[in-house]
């Protein structure tokens, strides 16, 4: 992938590059020969859109190959991103080299980008208006069609001289607001052209409200159309191998863990090095490795984070060697070329069949992270069976919206036979759990010690189906995370 962005960034660089120096040897934008006038955009205008059309690629090819994409989702985002905004910059590109008008004392030559040449006589010319949303002036002719020539064009004073001598002050009379965005009094009015100062102070808002909006904007598409929501992957990292494991036929044997993120992110806009995060996911896969489990179920997992830029699920699978993953997106975001998304996920010694990952009880807009849950399903065949695999986090602060999302775990697994594991945020005593045990759908150990060391309390379970024999579960002291990794160890009929 690296080498795919570095050869894109060679291609347009030298596009760009090419471009720019044709275009320092084009005929100037403004030119006069007698009473014929040559109006053209300017040539900052013309290597702004150059810049626009291929700088962008270039830049966003330079990001990924400094920070290559973790996931095949991140690339294909990064992707769309760089043909959007460059399809952009063509349409820029487009209209600033294709666009000329040529004037003479009786005719307007006019060469659209759009809609192609025509001549025209002036007395053809209906009226002259200003356009303020787009910047520019549109001559309408008698016949209905218009032209449409940028106020930014140099030499603009000049066309407005031409019309003033072939139209009558009325046919002027609407583009008033163009004569002061050029600082040109009308011909027929009292009132002096607005103040330079005013108008610059007009542009530079502008400037500033591009600036806020197109992140904005980018935002949104990340959070929207570039999250997979609802939508759980599954998947296999090709080249891991599975770990040996040495266990009695019919046992299973499973973690589940939250790893907090792996405390990449340390509060605010700071993150830690990716050596740090690298080391602590090591000391969490050594005590997962030691467990030799045939699944691990995760929560707060980071499956992709630019300032951070690990993978943290695809790190845990190749450390304890289980190949086979399911993630389910919580949040995501940022823009879609530096983001941060994590979720839920399964890391599996046996394929995975990605089920669902549906949003539970009290789940806010995309752009909430703090407590927004949604809970991850997947399928694996053990045996002659069909077994649902759970990975949940659910609600941390208000416990009757963790009990509403138990009840709605319960009915989404119906009678299915089901492993449900991961931070239920409940503690044994109270109404979630009790919930789950009294449902008679599981089997595992409903009591415990702490798994949450701060409060002393137990808040991370392992549940599997009613019908497997659940032979023990213990928690596993390991400080690497906020939470300690819980073990459980059952028995198929």
């Amino acid at each position: 992938m690296a080498l795919l962005f570095g050869l894109l960034a060679v291609v347009v660089s030298v596009g760009m590059v090419w471009l720019l120096t044709t275009n320092a040897r084009t005929r100037p934008p403004y030119r006069v020969d007698g009473q014929t006038i040559t109006f053209r955009h300017s040539r900052i205008l013309q290597a702004f859109s150059i810049f626009a059309f291929f700088g962008v690629g270039f830049l966003l090819s330079l990001w990924a190959i400094l920070y290559p994409p973790q996931s095949q989702q991140s690339s294909i985002s990064l992707i769309i991103t760089a043909l959007v905004l460059a399809f952009a910059g063509f349409l820029l590109c487009w209209e600033s080299f294709r666009f000329q008008l040529t004037t003479t004392p009786t005719e307007l030559l006019s060469d659209s980008p759009w809609s192609g040449r025509s001549t025209r006589s002036w007395s053809q010319v209906s009226s002259l208006r200003y356009s303020p949303a787009n910047v520019w002036f549109i001559l309408k002719f008698l016949d209905g069609s218009t032209f449409h020539i940028s106020a930014l064009v140099p030499g603009i004073t000049r066309f407005l001289e031409q019309c003033e001598q072939h139209l009558k002050p009325e046919q002027l009379a609407n583009a008033a607001g163009g004569y002061a965005r050029v600082h040109r009094k009308l011909p027929f009015s009292n009132k002096p052209p607005e103040p330079t100062r005013r108008n610059r102070r007009r542009g530079i808002l502008t400037g500033v409200l591009l600036a806020i909006l197109i992140p904005a904007v980018l935002f949104v598409v990340n959070g929207t159309l570039l999250g997979t929501g609802e939508t759980p992957i599954a998947g296999r990292y090709e080249d891991v191998l599975p770990s040996n494991i040495h266990s009695a036929g019919g046992e299973v044997r499973i973690v589940s863990y939250n790893i907090a993120k792996g405390f990449a992110h340390t509060g605010g806009v700071s993150f830690d090095s990716v050596e740090n995060v690298r080391a602590r996911l090591k000391l969490m896969a050594k005590a997962i490795r030691e467990q030799q489990p045939d699944f691990v179920f995760l929560s707060e997992v980071i499956f992709e984070c630019g300032p951070a830029n690990v993978n943290q699920l695809e790190f845990l699978a190749r450390e304890c060697g289980l190949p086979y993953y399911a993630l389910g997106e919580n949040y995501n975001f940022g823009l879609p070329f530096y983001r941060i998304v994590g979720g839920n996920a399964i890391l599996s010694r046996k394929p995975l069949t990605p089920v669902a990952n549906i949003s539970l009880s009290g789940r806010r807009p995309f752009y909430v992270t703090h407590n927004n849950r949604r809970a991850l399903f997947a399928s694996v065949e053990i045996g002659k069976q069909t077994i649902l695999l759970g990975s949940l986090h659910n609600d941390s602060f208000n416990i009757r919206n963790n009990e509403a999302q138990v009840r709605q775990l319960l009915e989404f697994i119906g009678e299915k036979r089901c492993v449900l594991a991961g931070d239920f945020n409940s503690r044994p005593d109270e109404p979630p759990i009790r919930l789950i045990q009294e449902s008679g759908k599981f089997s595992g150990e409903f009591q415990g010690e702490a798994s949450f060391p701060e409060k002393s309390e137990r808040i991370d379970f392992i549940f599997g189906p009613k019908s497997w024999n659940h032979l023990k579960t213990k928690v596993i002291e390991n400080d690497a995370s906020d939470h300690r990794p819980v073990f459980s160890l059952f028995q198929m009929p």
